[in-house]
């Protein structure tokens, strides 16, 4: 067999009994093997409650503007090309700026498909810390974004808005470092789903929960893949993201 001529690097997080976690008002996953070597001389898995929000997947525009397309009638192109993956290292419920994007290496170029990796990827062992108190995009990260024109932004983490622009700030508030006392002012500093909404308004593409291989690929310009299932009418999807160098 011939040798390929290019290395592939597998992005994803895993999925499977034991490691699926979920968001904390989603139901949880259920595995079932319904077919046995033994018993049917086949093995055979079914799932109940997946949302195509677990693990590695792609949000599509549908999933936060209800005239957005849904994930079937995205351009496969958002999802495969030219990435730049960005070294960022965050800590705990830190912030990802426009100056970070703008000091980051190599220089993001209009079509880019950003790979922003905060190293948080290193923390899917820990549930809540890997859930909760992941950092996130500010909205002048997100505006930077837009202006630069880029095609996809992709994260090692599970929501590309920082958790205070979430749900999350309200739900998880028992972990929390801040205290809120009034939400509709909290909302004026942590716009609701910001990034989400503005990036998907624009056409550009999210994939969230990346991990694998990405640190070895740091500050590197690579080929990206992270194809979504075509579900008819969905609002996102499960991927298994790769990037790939030529030898």
């Amino acid at each position: 067999m011939p040798k390929p001529k290019f290395k592939i690097y597998d992005l994803a997080q895993p999925m499977g009994p034991g490691n699926t976690y979920v968001w904390p008002y989603f139901p949880d996953v259920k595995w079932y093997k319904i077919g046995y070597h033994g018993q049917n001389g086949i093995a055979t898995y079914m799932i109940d409650n997946l949302t195509m929000h677990t693990s590695s997947h792609a949000d599509a525009p549908y999933h936060d503007l209800e005239d957005g397309p849904t994930i079937d009638k995205m351009p496969l192109t958002s999802y495969f090309g030219e990435a730049v993956v960005l070294d960022i290292p965050k800590g705990e419920l830190e912030t990802i700026t426009a100056e970070d994007l703008k000091k980051a290496k190599p220089a993001v170029q209009e079509g880019d498909i950003v790979v922003v990796v905060s190293g948080w990827y290193k923390k899917f062992s820990s549930e809540e810390k890997f859930m909760v108190k992941h950092p996130g995009l500010t909205p002048d990260a997100a505006d930077w974004l837009v202006k630069k024109k880029v095609r996809t932004l992709a994260v090692d983490f599970g929501s590309v808005d920082h958790p205070y622009q979430t749900a999350l700030i309200e739900i998880r508030k028992d972990v929390m470092p801040v205290k809120v006392t009034s939400m509709e002012e909290f909302r004026k500093k942590w716009p609701f789903l910001y990034v989400h909404k503005t990036l998907l308004r624009n056409g550009i593409a999210l994939v969230e929960y990346i991990g694998g291989d990405v640190g070895q690929l740091l500050g590197k310009r690579i080929n990206f893949a992270a194809v979504p299932l075509k579900i008819i009418g969905g609002d996102a999807s499960v991927v298994r993201p790769i990037a790939f160098e030529m030898s």
